[in-house]
Parts: C-alpha cells; sequence; structure tokens
C-alpha cells in the first residue's frame, strides 16, 4: 500500500513596510516553491472574481515570499495572497 501525508499550511505577512520603491511585504509559512498570486483592489465590497491580479509569483525553498508593489495614488487598496 502506499501512505500519503498532506499538510496545509497557510501563509501569512510577517512584515509590511512603505518605502520610496512601494509597499514591500514579506511573509512566510507557505508551500516550497509553489506558485501564489498577488491580488489588489480598491473596494473589498466587489467579488473576488473582480479583483486585479497584481503579482504571479513563488514561495521560496522555505515556503517564504516577499515582494513590493508600486504606491499609486489610491486613497486605500486592499491586498490578498491567492494559492491557486
Amino acid at each position: 500500500g502506499t501512505l500519503s501525508v498532506a499538510v496545509v499550511t497557510k501563509p501569512f505577512v510577517s512584515s509590511a513596510v512603505i518605502s520610496a520603491n512601494g509597499f514591500a511585504f514579506a511573509g512566510t509559512g507557505g508551500v516550497a516553491d509553489a506558485s501564489f498570486y498577488l491580488l489588489g483592489t480598491t473596494n473589498m465590497a466587489i467579488p473576488l472574481t473582480n479583483w486585479t491580479r497584481l503579482l504571479t509569483n513563488q514561495f521560496d525553498s522555505n515556503g517564504n515570499f516577499n515582494f513590493t508593489n508600486p504606491v499609486g495614488k489610491d486613497p486605500q487598496r486592499f491586498y490578498l495572497l491567492q494559492l491557486p
């Protein structure tokens, strides 16, 4: 027989900083080398299917991630890390 074990991890943001380059996120808890999407919107009331895909990236070999998103002129912006 075959025994398979699946571990479901939930990535989380461990730091968020605004700098001259933009809004920088870093975190951990992802699946090593797996893909993720960064979604964004200025209106949380719209359906998730209407959020804009800002970035497609991969967790590193330890499940960590980091990216910088340019700061726009929007008064507020919401982000979501989505796993495919």
